[in-house]
């Protein structure tokens, strides 16, 4: 009898120890996502980027997103180059343990993009120009070591991004030779041109990391994030105003 109740005694200590680390383990795992999300992003962009708040949802296999900031480079004012209100991504759950993750859905929304030029030149190229030595091709050796969580790597379905205003704020750099000023049509400085905003309601892309051309499949937070900044610029590029 005595060593039925020690029995009992120790299998109720155990699960109330495998509860407690339950517990300790579902209050961190969001501070671990938003830990790789900033890192991820502050490696591809080489500027600051910052998360308010990560919410895993370790049943619903889907991660939430609110607060997400890109700071601008050194030499721009606020605000930053790119803030986000929310989004959220959906995880294959089977896909979860594997080397590649399979994200069926990614999407953002209420997106503020904040176009500048200053002296350094214009916060967007800068960033672009950081993006470059994420490509496989490229022979610029990176400022700093990848991030030890950006190992992993992804394959995102779908990126979805609703609801993106564009704020400009490009006044001419007369000293500058490659920003010469833009005029009106009576031949002065077109000070309307210089600030502007745009919003764009929808932009779609698919099969990120997708295996194509004898590559492997998947790529790195970090890549992932260059290949969306990237689109996302492209897709101004074409839409917004000369």
């Amino acid at each position: 009898m005595k060593l039925l109740k020690a029995l009992l005694g120790i299998g109720v200590g155990l699960l109330v120890l495998l509860v407690v680390l339950g517990i300790v383990a579902v209050m961190y795992i969001d501070n671990i996502a938003k830990t790789a999300v900033e890192k991820g992003g502050t490696y591809a962009l080489q500027v600051p980027v910052t998360l308010d708040d990560a919410d895993v949802g370790i049943l619903s296999g889907e991660l939430g997103l609110s607060g997400l900031t890109v700071a601008n480079p050194d030499g721009f004012s606020s605000p930053p180059f790119l803030a986000l209100g929310e989004g959220g991504v959906a995880i294959d759950p089977a896909t979860a343990n594997e080397p590649v993750i399979t994200l069926p859905r990614f999407a953002l929304s209420d997106l503020d993009v904040n176009l500048q030029r200053a002296e350094p030149g214009t916060n967007y190229s800068l960033i672009l120009d950081n993006l470059k030595r994420l490509q496989s091709d490229s022979t610029d050796a990176p400022a700093d070591p990848a991030p030890a969580g950006d190992a992993k790597k992804v394959i995102i379905n779908e990126v979805v991004l609703t609801n993106i205003k564009v704020n400009t704020d490009l006044p001419p750099l007369t000293n500058h030779a490659a920003a010469a000023p833009l005029n009106d049509a009576t031949g002065g400085a077109a000070a309307n041109v210089a600030k502007t905003s745009i919003t764009l309601d929808e932009v779609k892309l698919t099969d990120i990391g997708t295996a194509a051309d004898g590559r492997a499949a998947g790529v790195t937070i970090s890549e992932a994030t260059g290949i969306i900044v990237k689109a996302l610029m492209s897709v101004i590029a074409e839409t917004a105003p000369d």
